[in-house]
């Protein structure tokens, strides 16, 4: 009897469904590792961004008002900070994402109002403690002519 090696092909009949299972489950080992890690780097980014975004609204309302010379104020409650003119006009509304919360450090109060004169100089509590539900602390310390974002401050 003799084979023939030559036509012999072995079936490829693609992948089992214990391989499948294996592949999964290593999948799903992989993301339990790399799962929290990420989250913490996007609530990270999120806070830095808010920051940011609060530090460059003051210098907005700044640059607003010396361009009108009149001045504008900046009113924080629980859940948003508005900058507005002298005639109540809305120029910029911003809302805190979830889990960030931001107060004076003179009372911790989530009220707060800033005014900025015609020359940019902003009045009002020198510091806006700022905090996430993750333990992020940061501010916005405003000396005069300058407000700036500073991370891991309290």
């Amino acid at each position: 009897m003799r084979l023939r090696s030559q036509n012999f092909k072995p079936r490829s009949r693609g992948i089992t469904l214990i391989e499948l299972m294996v592949v999964l489950a290593l999948l799903a080992l992989a993301m339990t590792l790399v799962g929290p890690a990420v989250g913490n780097t996007v609530d990270n980014l999120r806070f830095r961004t808010f920051g940011r975004q609060l530090q460059h609204s003051f210098r907005r309302a700044q640059a607003q008002s010396r361009l009108a010379q009149e001045e504008h104020f900046i009113a924080l409650n629980s859940d948003r900070l508005v900058v507005f003119d002298r005639g109540e006009a809305i120029l910029e509304e911003i809302v805190l994402p979830a889990g960030v919360s931001a107060g004076s450090a003179r009372d911790g109060a989530y009220d707060g109002v800033y005014v900025v004169s015609r020359s940019g100089h902003i009045l009002g509590p020198q510091r806006l403690d700022l905090t996430s539900s993750s333990g992020r602390s940061g501010a916005i310390v405003i000396d005069g002519y300058e407000a700036r974002f500073v991370e891991g401050e309290r």
